[in-house]
């Protein structure tokens, strides 16, 4: 092969870019290439396959079709490869060029947010086909929906954007209309090429967020805050219209702020438990405790766990939070044993999540630190919220039965206040359930006290362990003994507590019944760090 002189190479080049190639080849040769497209500002190599070029004795190539590649390597940059509808990028710069030519007598402009609710249970239960058909529907759709020229694009994921014009109630109207609109048209059925998928017609939804241009006007930020709105009427149950308000921001703001601290929480030494005592209803006295896990940051200060938790769940970080707690509550059992004031068959409950529970590391982790700790697997109970039993699948019942396995306890806590089904209670290896305090409130008068002893009557035919949370006075404790609830927990015992005053009662007890004070036993050294402060206020809420 005679290569090209270095100058004719160089105009070669020019030639080529002036037609949007980057290449370098010899001469003489008629062959396939495969160029290396530079597209705008983007100096990232895209290949381009499939081109014919020409190189003549000169050195000069003539490509083929080299603008028509440079076009379609364009589109597929800033176009859904599924969909054929703009991506994020483009959008923000179509978006972005609107809000500058916008008049002061124009209508307003908006963007909406649409988002296919539950489109991955769908998925795992129609397949994959039948997600890509849903998008395909809610991209046509919208294109439908709206006037011509209205920019409309994919997000990613299941989410879509699409501009809206008007102020006020206006607003409201296009985006239910949206939101009907999009309802009524998704039939997979409907589709030309709908095989294998059949005649299938899953119910599907969507959840619109929209927001209202501001001032200074900003397309990443009006985008950012249509997103918000459309993740709130998510929360909000789906299926809905949500309008962004600066309350949403600042909503938004806390809780990526909760996030970044819950990421370095444990090791920043944040997070700490308090136990609340459960008690023996026949006897009065303590045989129990339940862990309850509490969070101080130096920025948010106390942090409720109504509100950290879920962002645990939601950010994949609850994992790691319930392993701290397992590991801290089953050290503090080991403490508190080697002080000689706990009754015999003393118990630990720990809550542990539904992402915990689907794990099939949990049963490993739990035999590990029960191992190390030197803790007997009956002393501990695992406490699963009542939704979580509704996941009654082979694998959640396998990962529950591991766990009876190993010796601990399971018992299912707010009873009563979901779906209550005795079809789980006898499917599930629990051994023991919780009645929620708003069943308690009541049940020291009727009807209230029908609820609790039908939950009795059902659980003793279960062989299962009745325990009252929420207990405040002696009134409900005494109903509840009548009914013969064998266990309770709540304020009329003490509130959630740290460790030495947790133990003051029972010192005092022992006091009164003049025991000796009791020879600390010896306690293996535990690898487990101590995070417990004693500085901290003993009356934090359960």
């Amino acid at each position: 092969m005679t290569l090209t002189s270095a100058r004719t190479r160089r105009a070669n080049r020019d030639v080529l870019r002036d037609v949007g190639c980057d290449v370098l080849v010899g001469a003489g040769l008629t062959l396939p290439l495969a160029l290396l497209v530079t597209v705008g500002n983007d100096r990232a190599p895209v290949a381009v396959t499939g081109l014919v070029a020409l190189v003549t004795a000169a050195g000069l190539v003539l490509a083929v079709r080299a603008r028509r590649a440079v076009r379609a390597v364009r589109h597929a940059r800033s176009h859904d490869g599924l969909t054929g509808l703009p991506t994020r990028p483009l959008f923000l710069a179509e978006l972005a060029g609107l809000l500058r030519t916008v008049q002061g007598d124009d209508e307003p402009v908006a963007v909406a947010v649409v988002d296919v609710d539950h489109h991955r249970a769908l998925v795992h239960s129609w397949g994959r086909a039948a997600g890509d058909a849903v998008m395909l529907l809610v991209a046509h759709c919208l294109v439908e929906l709206l006037p011509a020229g209205t920019p409309v694009a994919r997000l990613g994921g299941n989410a879509f954007a699409a501009v809206l014009r008007g102020d006020g109630p206006e607003l409201e109207r296009q985006a239910e209309r949206l939101r009907r609109g999009l309802d009524r048209s998704l039939d997979l059925g409907a589709l030309p090429d709908a095989e294998p998928l059949g005649r299938l017609e899953p119910a599907v939804t969507v959840s619109v967020g929209f927001a209202q241009e501001t001032i200074p006007a900003d397309a990443d930020r009006l985008l950012q805050d249509a997103d918000l709105a459309m993740h709130e009427a998510h929360r909000l149950g789906g299926n809905r219209v949500a309008r962004f308000d600066g309350t949403l921001g600042t909503a938004a703001r806390r809780r990526a702020a909760v996030e970044v601290g819950l990421r370095h929480a444990v090791e920043r030494d944040e997070l700490f438990l308090v136990y609340q005592p459960v008690v023996d209803l026949p006897q009065g006295r303590v045989i129990g405790a339940e862990a309850l896990l509490r969070w101080t940051n130096p920025q948010l200060g106390d942090v409720s766990p109504v509100e950290f938790v879920p962002v645990a769940e939601d950010c994949g970080i609850i994992e790691s939070l319930g392993a701290w707690v397992i590991e801290e509550a089953s050290r503090r059992l080991v403490l508190w044993d080697a002080t000689g004031l706990l009754p015999a068959g003393f118990t630990m409950a720990i809550n542990v999540s539904t992402r915990q529970l689907r794990s099939d590391r949990l049963a490993v982790q739990l035999r590990d630190v029960l191992e190390t700790a030197r803790v007997a697997p009956d002393r501990i109970v695992l406490e699963i919220t009542e939704s979580a039993m509704h996941d009654d699948t082979e694998a959640f019942v396998e990962v529950l039965t591991g766990l009876r396995r190993l010796g601990v306890h399971l018992s299912v806590d707010d009873f009563g206040t979901g779906y209550s089904s005795l079809s789980y209670l006898r499917r599930l290896p629990v051994t023991s359930v919780k009645l929620d305090r708003s069943l308690v409130e009541n049940v020291a008068q009727p009807p209230g006290d029908a609820i609790a002893r039908a939950v009795q009557q059902i659980a003793g035919a279960l062989g299962l362990v009745v325990i009252a949370e929420g207990v405040e006075n002696e009134a409900q404790r005494d109903a509840l003994r009548e009914l013969g609830i064998e266990q309770a927990q709540g304020w009329l015992w003490g509130r959630p507590m740290l460790p030495k005053d947790f133990l003051a009662p029972l010192v005092a007890a022992a006091a009164l019944r003049g025991d000796a004070p009791a020879r600390p036993r010896a306690v293996a050294r535990q690898p487990v760090r101590q995070s417990v402060r004693p500085t901290r206020s003993t009356t934090t809420g359960a």
